[in-house]
C-alpha cells in the first residue's frame, strides 16, 4: 500500500497535478482517472503530456473524471472600507455648581529699606519694629514686615534667633510721650502714650482706666534705698540698711546682698504684674558711685541692675534704667528705655543717645532749667523731656512734646 501511494505522490509532483482523495480512502476508484492539469505555459514549445494508455503510468497523464478542485483564483472584489460609526459622546453629567469664591485682594507689601552692609545687619534687624506675635517662631511668620525674602537667606539663622528671643513686653520707641506723677490725685486725662506712677499709691482701677484708653503704665519703686513708709519696709533686715541718701526716711541698701534683696524686689515686680503695670521704673540704681556706708564696686552694681532687668522680663515687664549714666554701655542691652533727671543742667545728655541709636526711648525731667533752654535740644535728640518742680512729683508739668 505504501508503494502505491509513493507512485501517486511522484506522479503528482512530476506532473504538477492534484488528486483529491477522500479522507480514509486509500484507493483510486476504477471509474475515475486523475485530472489532467496544464503546467506553466511556454509559447516556444508544447510541453504537455499525452493521456496514458491503459496500464501505463509513466510520462503520461491518466485519463479520469476530473475531481472538482479549489475554485480558481479570481480577481478579488475589493472590500469596501467601512466607515466607523461615530460613538456618541457620553452624556454630560449636570455639573455641580460651586459658589463663586470671593476674590482675596492682593496685599500691597510694606516697603522695606534696602539691606545695609552685612556687618551692620544685626543692628539693622534689631531696629525694625517687628511687633512680632507671640506665636511667631521663624522669619516667615512675620509676613510682609521683612522683604524681599531672596535677599535674606544668608542671615535666616540669625533672624530666627532674634525672633525667638524677641521680647513680648512693651518697648517704647524714641519720642514716646509720657506723664510722670507720684503724688496727689492722679490726672487720668493726659493725652500721652505712657504714665509713670507710684507702684503703691495708685489703685488698680486707675491703672485699668488708663490701659483701657490705650495708655501704657510704668510703676515706680526704689530698688536701691529703703523707705520707711512702704508696706514691705519690715522685710528688710538691718544688715542691708546703710547711710541716708538725702531724702527723709530713706537709707541706701547694700545691693551686693542679692540673696536678701532679690526676693524682696521680685515680690514688688509680682505686685506690679497683679496691678496691671506694663513695666517698672526702679530708682536709685547707681549707689556704687555714692557714699552708701558699704564697700560697693562697679561690678556689684552691674550684677544687681542686670538682675532687676532679667527678673522684670521674666514677668513680661518693660524696665527702665534710671540715671546710672556711667554704666549705659554695659547695661543698654538689658534695659528697654532710660529715665534721666537733669542731664541738660549737668551737660551729660550725649551718652543717652546710645538708647536712641538702639531705637529705645529716653524719658527725662528737668527741675531748674527753663523749657526754652532745653526743649529744642531735647526734641532734636528725640528725647521725651518734661519740666517738674524740684521735690514735687504731683500732676503739674510742662512738657516739651
Amino acid at each position: 500500500m505504501k508503494a502505491k501511494w509513493l507512485v501517486i505522490f511522484l506522479l503528482l509532483v512530476g506532473c504538477g497535478s492534484e488528486v483529491n482523495v477522500p479522507p480514509g480512502d486509500d484507493t483510486i476508484p476504477k471509474d475515475e482517472t486523475p485530472k489532467k492539469t496544464t503546467g506553466t505555459t511556454n509559447t516556444d514549445e508544447d510541453t504537455s503530456l499525452p493521456d496514458c494508455a491503459p496500464g501505463v503510468f509513466v510520462n503520461c497523464v491518466p485519463t479520469a473524471t476530473p475531481t472538482p478542485s479549489a475554485t480558481p483564483p479570481s480577481t478579488p472584489t475589493p472590500t469596501p472600507t467601512v466607515t466607523p460609526t461615530p460613538t456618541p459622546p457620553p452624556a454630560t453629567a449636570t455639573p455641580t455648581i460651586s459658589p463663586t469664591p470671593t476674590p482675596t485682594p492682593t496685599a500691597v507689601p510694606t516697603p522695606t529699606p534696602a539691606l545695609p552692609p552685612s556687618g551692620a545687619f544685626a543692628d539693622w534687624i534689631k531696629n525694625i519694629d517687628l511687633k512680632t506675635p507671640l506665636g511667631a517662631k521663624n522669619i516667615k511668620d512675620l509676613g510682609p514686615l521683612i522683604q524681599p525674602w531672596e535677599l535674606i537667606p544668608p542671615h535666616w539663622d540669625m533672624i530666627n534667633n532674634l525672633i525667638k528671643n524677641s521680647p513680648s513686653w512693651w518697648q517704647p520707641k524714641p519720642n514716646t510721650t509720657w506723664h510722670i506723677q507720684f503724688q496727689g490725685d492722679l490726672d487720668l486725662e493726659r493725652k500721652v502714650a505712657m504714665y509713670d506712677i507710684d507702684l503703691w499709691d495708685y489703685k488698680i482701677e486707675e491703672i485699668a482706666y488708663l490701659k483701657n484708653r490705650g495708655v501704657k503704665v510704668i510703676c515706680y519703686f526704689s530698688a536701691g534705698s529703703w523707705e520707711d513708709w512702704r508696706p514691705d519696709a519690715g522685710d528688710f533686715p538691718e544688715s542691708v540698711k546703710g547711710l541716708s541718701n538725702g531724702w527723709e526716711g530713706e537709707l541706701y541698701l547694700d545691693i551686693s546682698k542679692l540673696d536678701i534683696l532679690g526676693p524682696i524686689m521680685t515680690k514688688r515686680m509680682d505686685l506690679a504684674v497683679q496691678k496691671g503695670c506694663d513695666g517698672i521704673d526702679p530708682d536709685n540704681v547707681s549707689g556704687y558711685d555714692d557714699a552708701t556706708g558699704f564697700v560697693l564696686n562697679y561690678q556689684d552694681q552691674i550684677t544687681y541692675n542686670r538682675f532687676l532687668a532679667e527678673e522684670a522680663h521674666k514677668r513680661n515687664l518693660a524696665v527702665g534704667l534710671k540715671n546710672d549714666l556711667e554704666q549705659i554701655k554695659d547695661l543698654l542691652p538689658y534695659f528697654d528705655f532710660a529715665i534721666n533727671e537733669q542731664c541738660f543742667e549737668y551737660h551729660e545728655c550725649d551718652v543717652l543717645s546710645d538708647f536712641i541709636e538702639a531705637n529705645k526711648a529716653v524719658f527725662g525731667i528737668e527741675y531748674n532749667t527753663p523749657n526754652e533752654q532745653f526743649c529744642p535740644q531735647a526734641n532734636a535728640m528725640s528725647f521725651s523731656f518734661t519740666k517738674k518742680v524740684s521735690g514735687e512729683m504731683d500732676a503739674w508739668s510742662q512738657d516739651c512734646f
